[in-house]
């Protein structure tokens, strides 16, 4: 079954499926692709999409502003100069990690160096600073809560920590109440270089989103917020359901609103920032599984660290994450997959 340009049936903008819709095998998109063909439920119904030339001016291309994205991301990644060390590659910073969720932060930290950042200095609550093993990641204890978890108290070892760092990462395994919440609103409102925000970052931002209109426009433009579905509802006020039936329109309201480059996870994962709309192209089910969006987040700023651009390196991060993925699935099948198993399989590809 072959469908011209889109399987009838699919809505060529949202992807979503009304009824009933034809299923193809495959699916010849006429000069440019329908954002329906790579949104769910819609990406099922298409089978091989094949691109057809049929003679549009590619001068009616220089307006548009979604993009797929595809191994051509490979020629942005930075030059790696022979004389490099590992003050050239950058330095990152993670803020993560509490008594009750400790995995994370070692996660997003290996997959920062993995990424081929130069240093990774790792911030954890004292408690938890023991369970990682010697390794390439500075680990710094840092006072806690008596929830084990970062606050008040906290801070004057952090702030001190912030010198000489040319990203930070903050988020993964923080957990939620009201003194973290003043330890992330402390770091973005002193912070003016490349951030990523993730997890549990975000979520401690969601009662204090007015701190974001004090900080300078150029300062948030550096920034890449990484939400999940829930994470966003509670980001822009708008319920999950709706959120998945226009993924799109969610993320340019957010990059709208707070200025900053943002990163839907999901099927696909979108991208928004600097007027451009980005669908990723790499990924499967077996993605599925806890710690994939920490990893996602090392890997990012890893890439900061690197002096790619905020919205490059969000686009390229996501690519390489789910291209590592695809090829351990190659090998080994999707069911079973874990979020370590990428550590291992991105050098190859970057």
């Amino acid at each position: 079954t072959v469908s011209i340009d889109i399987p009838s049936g699919v809505n060529g903008t949202s992807g979503n499926v009304e009824n009933t819709a034809i299923k193809a095998n495959y699916t010849l998109a006429l000069g440019f692709l329908k954002t329906g063909l790579l949104l769910h439920p819609g990406r099922e119904y298409c089978g091989q999409i094949i691109p057809v030339d049929i003679g549009i001016p590619t001068m009616l291309a220089k307006d548009i502003q979604r993009y797929v994205t595809t191994g051509e991301i490979r020629n942005s990644l930075p030059t790696r100069p022979m004389w490099g060390h590992k003050g050239t590659f950058g330095h990152g910073l993670m803020i993560a990690g509490s008594r009750e969720m400790a995995g994370a932060a070692y996660l997003t930290s290996y997959a920062l160096l993995r990424a081929g950042a130069g240093m990774a200095t790792l911030a954890v609550p004292e408690s938890i600073a023991g369970y990682y093993p010697p390794g390439e990641v500075m680990i710094v204890p840092l006072p806690e809560t008596s929830k084990g978890r970062l606050g008040l108290c906290s801070l004057e070892v952090l702030m001190s920590l912030l010198e000489g760092k040319d990203v930070i990462v903050m988020g993964p395994g923080l957990g939620r109440d009201s003194e973290v919440e003043n330890v992330v609103a402390r770091i973005l409102s002193l912070w003016k270089g490349p951030l990523v925000l993730d997890a549990d970052g975000l979520n401690n931002l969601q009662e204090q989103l007015e701190i974001m209109e004090q900080i300078p426009k150029s300062v948030r433009e550096k920034w890449v917020f990484t939400p999940h579905p829930g994470e966003m509802s509670r980001l822009i006020g708008i319920d999950v359901p709706k959120i998945n039936q226009s993924q799109i329109e969610s993320v340019q309201t957010a990059h709208d609103r707070f200025g900053v480059n943002i990163l839907l996870k999901g099927a696909p994962t979108i991208i928004a920032g600097d007027q451009r709309i980005y669908l990723n192209s790499t990924g499967n089910s077996g993605m599925g599984t806890a710690g994939m969006g920490d990893v996602l987040t090392g890997i990012i700023g890893g890439l900061l660290c690197q002096g790619m651009q905020p919205l490059q390196a969000t686009v390229a991060g996501v690519y390489f994450h789910g291209l590592a993925a695809d090829t351990i699935a190659a090998q080994q099948g999707e069911r079973g997959l874990i979020a370590s198993d990428i550590l291992s399989a991105l050098p190859s590809l970057l």
